[in-house]
């Protein structure tokens, strides 16, 4: 099943990066793609880590994914 599916998360703690990095392997493998949007950051730095782990990770298993920070 082939398409995309769309995950928003509003200013998430550490544990909520850790589950949407879940969520967008899983979403990866059953449409294909996936976009994640994160807004009201109130931590810089945690998206920051978070961003180089989720790009990392997506190189690494081939995946196609989009981080978009709102």
């Amino acid at each position: 099943m082939e398409g995309c599916t769309i995950e928003i998360k509003k200013d998430p703690t550490q544990s909520e990066y850790d589950r949407l990095l879940g969520q967008m392997i899983r979403h990866n493998k059953l449409y294909g793609s996936a976009i994640a949007i994160v807004t009201s950051i109130s931590s810089e730095d945690r998206f920051k880590k978070f961003q180089r782990l989720f790009i990392e990770i997506h190189n690494k298993l081939d995946m196609t994914a989009e981080l978009i920070k709102k």
